[in-house]
């Protein structure tokens, strides 16, 4: 499971240790996993460590791509990004997180990330002199 990178559960030592939002514990009396409302959501309900760990989040989809900062030039770094869905216990919405971990994330409502993703691949195929597919070009 790849989790947006502020928050991991992995198992390390078996099954007993887990490692609950980057902090090596055992976990004790803790209530157990409860079933969640989002079926997108993969947090172990009632298994972790913090309340800030409950927040409803995807599995996340890890990719590697070449980026750079908009104030630069050159080819760019190799980046891990990942990409996932988050809905934090307080919110009355839910996001698109993308996350490079060290350097900056963005989170994007919902009801905007497909209007993006339009948009994105809209310029992916102007800027390679394709054809804009038409769904694509009545579209945002």
């Amino acid at each position: 499971m790849f989790v947006p990178t502020d928050v991991r559960t992995v198992a390390r030592d078996g099954p007993s240790r887990k490692v609950h939002a980057m902090k090596d514990e055992t976990p004790r009396n803790l209530p157990s996993v409860r079933r969640c409302a989002f079926a997108w959501c993969a947090t172990p309900h009632g298994e972790t460590v913090h309340p800030a760990d409950e927040d409803h989040r995807s599995e996340g989809f890890a990719l590697t791509i070449r980026a750079r900062d908009v104030r630069t030039h050159g080819d760019g770094d190799t980046v891990d990004v990942e990409i996932g869905v988050l809905r934090r216990q307080d919110d009355d919405s839910t996001w698109i997180v993308i996350e490079t971990g060290e350097r900056s994330s963005v989170a994007i409502h919902l009801d905007d990330a497909a209007a993006i993703g339009r948009r994105i691949l809209r310029e992916t195929h102007r800027a390679r002199g394709v054809a804009v597919p038409p769904t694509a070009s009545s579209i945002a």
